[in-house]
């Protein structure tokens, strides 16, 4: 045992020697204030130590070979962060568990200390991610595990979807297609009722409404599935009412339906919209009214048995293949005081056809 002071004055060495050079245990000084503590083999930091540096404030203990960090090993970072896992050479390599200061943890594979092959990172909002890496980005195959139930399965690239995936969102909507860039490369931007011009519903009569999600271009959205559907029936307000003898304002305050807004630029009036139920049918009704039109809302339902046949408010729909159909939609009888609206509509009418 015996202490040395290097000429530069820079190292200081206190512990056990073999034929003039440091073996067995011992701690060596920097001058800055840093240090090892541990195993020394023929003069050189070798087997297992605790190694600290003053400059980063980082502390690691595991193993060690010719002065570098190599073996298992953890580092405790000043920030907080932790990593526990083999080294080769003085980085990370190998199998190893990164904990940052938040509390992200990441288990799997590194190389040259960047996360590189399977691994399986826990983010800090919940989200899970397991599958492949490729310098510190996830990128080929992958499954990610959103917080709110959101799943995604299919190819990465630079840490985003990229090539055949299937996303389930939390809503119930499901994309089974090609991602380009985090987005579907094909995704619905419109929604279009079928039929070649005005279609004509008479009052009382059962008909199907077809739907089908769109892109810009017309095409069918056939990749995505699950997007919940309401369908609904209104009186359009007309403005020109309100110089009507009885103003537009006095006739809504008697009606238990108030104004509602739609994406077309004008409020309406809700009319009643009926579908037949056939006898013994099972069916599910939305137990949640209010859902809009593009809602990615889950909505809940409860089963009902029904022994005969009856009109029950439409059911929501869910798409299948980009298509929906509303069957035996049928328009309700009109409520008295609506009535009136529709009379000074067609009043207005010919009023601006005689001006």
């Amino acid at each position: 045992y015996g202490v040395y002071v290097y000429p530069n004055s820079f190292f200081r060495y206190e512990g056990q020697w073999k034929a003039g050079k440091k073996h067995g245990n011992g701690k060596l000084f920097f001058k800055d204030g840093s240090f090892y503590e541990g195993e020394f083999v023929d003069g050189e930091i070798t087997g297992n130590g605790l190694r600290y540096w003053a400059s980063s404030e980082n502390t690691y203990s595991g193993e060690f070979q010719h002065g570098e960090l190599h073996g298992h090993g953890v580092m405790q970072y000043k920030d907080g962060g932790r990593y526990e896992g083999e080294f080769a050479l003085g980085v990370r390599e190998g199998h190893g568990l990164l904990v940052d200061k938040e509390g992200e943890t990441y288990s799997g594979a590194f190389h040259n200390n960047k996360k590189y092959g399977e691994g399986q990172i826990k983010f800090k909002n919940g989200d899970d991610y397991m599958g492949d890496w490729v310098l510190d980005q996830r990128q080929g195959h992958g499954v990610l595990h959103c917080a709110d139930g959101t799943i995604y399965e299919g190819q990465w690239r630079s840490d985003v979807f990229n090539g055949q995936g299937v996303m389930i969102h939390c809503s119930g909507v499901i994309y089974d297609g090609l991602w380009i860039n985090g987005q579907p490369a094909v995704s619905a931007k419109k929604m279009v009722i079928l039929g070649e011009g005005t279609i004509n519903i008479a009052e009382g009569l059962f008909s199907p409404i077809h739907i089908q999600l769109q892109t810009d271009e017309g095409e069918i959205v056939t990749n995505e599935n699950g997007r919940v559907l309401k369908i609904s029936a209104g009186i359009k307000y007309i403005q020109s009412m309100k110089s009507q003898t009885q103003s537009f304002l006095e006739l809504i305050e008697d009606l238990e339906e108030k104004p509602f807004h739609t994406p077309f630029g004008y409020e309406c009036i809700s009319y009643p919209l009926t579908q037949n139920v056939n006898q013994k049918e099972t069916i599910h009704l939305d137990c949640q009214p209010g859902h809009t039109l593009d809602t990615l809302q889950m909505e809940n339902y409860c089963e009902v048995s029904v022994a005969d046949e009856i009109c029950l408010p439409p059911q929501n729909m869910r798409v299948e293949a980009g298509c929906a159909i509303f069957k035996d939609i049928k328009l309700g009888p009109l409520p008295d005081k609506m009535q009136h609206l529709l009379t000074l509509d067609e009043t207005d009418k010919v009023g601006n056809f005689r001006n």
